[in-house]
């Protein structure tokens, strides 16, 4: 939601300071209000936090876990819990929700 917000944020501030070039005027200059913008995104970061956090995915039938893992086959996953225990996730589906980091692409077959 934060990134999105921010995305659209600059292409909105964009699309005003170029209006001019679609017959829209504006009476002075496009000021951007940083504090305004952080405090939308927590408004809206809020309102959908209950479907959006843990508890919304878990009622959804989604296991979320936290940890650091790695895919061990098509149908595998090992994954360091906070007990510092190595556990073995089996699945049909799964997601790799991990950010931070630049891309990677996974060598096994049928999951990128």
């Amino acid at each position: 939601v934060t990134s999105e917000a921010s995305i659209k944020c600059a292409k909105v501030a964009a699309q005003m300071r170029w209006a001019h070039n679609y017959g829209i005027i504006s009476t002075g200059p496009i000021k951007v209000d940083f504090p305004a913008i952080i405090s939308n995104m927590r408004t809206r970061r809020s309102k959908i936090l209950h479907t959006d956090g843990h508890n919304g995915t878990n009622t959804a039938s989604i296991q979320v876990f936290l940890g650091q893992g790695i895919f061990t086959g098509p149908n595998t996953l090992e994954v360091t819990n906070s007990q510092h225990n190595m556990v073995t996730l089996k699945f049909r589906k799964a997601v790799n929700a991990a950010g931070g980091g630049g891309p990677f692409f996974s060598q096994i077959w049928g999951f990128w």
